[in-house]
């Protein structure tokens, strides 16, 4: 007879006579010592139905629990959060580190690289599965860097294979110079135009073109180490690459403070128009480039308008100061082509004339 496809309800059916003890235990041992045959019956889709049915059964938790291995070496990539969710229901937060140190190891060392993003939430709960993590990312770099660093792509920012292969090198230059490894790479968030890693003290941008990549130098920007047009490299590239230094971005101004900031870009001949408290980070080192080697010293490099930064000396804010983080809408105020983001920097525009105003009649 041909065998019934292994899912939540064949299992329900199977365990429906448990009224008896005997019944029970038949049923509990049929389950046991054909799992691995039934498991190969299982549709796709079905087997997160399946292994949630059963931990219901508490004959089987244990029985379950010593299959961990086996279930999440099926699973669908977009299912491995589930099955661990399953597992963890009902233990503590102890209790799921436990857990999953003494298993995540055994499935690290038969995952492909294509799932190996999923497992890297876990980095932290043991510096045995932090290894092994490190381990399979640098079996599976060049995989790593596409399904991770660049898992992204879309129409917006697309980048060749010379160009990841450029980037590959430059993640490993910025890893030997902060000390850490591939496993230390953290993601941060995603922007309206990047998504933002980092890597000990720096941190890294990818996503889309800018909008401008001539900005003006000023001592209130986020002094970038690199800031490169990916179509500059070639045709076949569409997006930006960007390392900083990291701050403090846990930031909310209120209208006062903008006000002073944007105040001190004016004294000095320049134009914010994208005024938010979001665009603002808190300085964790003084505002220069930290770096112990030469790193895209030019002006192309990083972004400048001018070789202004490079000829002449300048006020460095100091640790603790506001930056500005996001560089695309600053501009000499004799620009012509200045656009206005944000309502806010239009008011500001205008406090600022009446101020200049009224400073003039006096």
């Amino acid at each position: 007879m041909k065998q019934e496809p292994f899912t939540q309800f064949y299992i329900k059916k199977i365990m429906k006579n448990k009224k008896s003890a005997n019944s029970s235990k038949d049923s509990v041992s049929f389950i046991k010592n054909n799992y691995e045959k039934l498991l190969e019956t299982i549709p796709e889709g079905e087997l997160v139905p399946v292994i949630r049915t059963l931990y219901q059964y508490k004959e089987l938790k244990k029985f379950m629990d010593e299959k961990f291995v086996l279930n999440m070496s099926k699973a669908k990539n977009y299912s491995i959060d589930m099955i661990v969710e399953i597992y963890n229901n009902g233990r503590s937060r102890e209790e799921q580190d436990q857990f999953l140190c003494e298993k995540l190891p055994l499935i690290i060392d038969q995952i492909d690289s294509n799932s190996l993003f999923h497992y890297l939430k876990w980095k932290k709960i043991s510096p045995k599965i932090r290894e092994k993590l490190n381990q399979k990312i640098l079996q599976f770099k060049e995989d790593y860097i596409r399904n991770y660093i660049l898992k992204n792509q879309s129409k917006d920012y697309h980048f060749d294979e010379d160009t990841a292969y450029l980037l590959t090198k430059l993640i490993e230059e910025i890893l030997v110079h902060e000390q850490k490894d591939y496993i230390d790479i953290n993601y941060l968030q995603s922007g309206s135009y990047s998504h933002t890693f980092e890597i000990g003290s720096k941190i890294l941008k990818i996503g889309q073109r800018r909008k401008t990549y001539q900005i003006p130098y000023d001592k209130r920007i986020i002094q970038p180490l690199i800031r490169v047009d990916l179509t500059d490299l070639s045709s076949t590239n569409i997006g930006t690459i960007e390392v900083c230094e990291r701050v403090l971005t846990d930031v909310n101004l209120n209208e006062e403070d903008l006000y002073k900031i944007y105040k001190d870009f004016r004294v000095r001949g320049k134009i914010w128009t994208d005024v938010k408290s979001s665009n603002i980070g808190i300085l964790l080192k003084d505002n220069k480039r930290h770096w112990n080697t030469p790193l895209g010293e030019s002006k192309r490099a990083v972004g400048y308008l001018e070789d202004e930064y490079f000829d002449q000396d300048h006020e460095i804010l100091s640790a603790g100061e506001p930056v500005v983080l996001d560089s695309d809408f600053i501009y000499k105020e004799d620009d012509p082509y200045i656009v206005w983001i944000t309502l806010l920097s239009i008011e500001f525009e205008k406090k600022y004339q009446l101020e200049m105003k009224k400073s003039k009649e006096k």
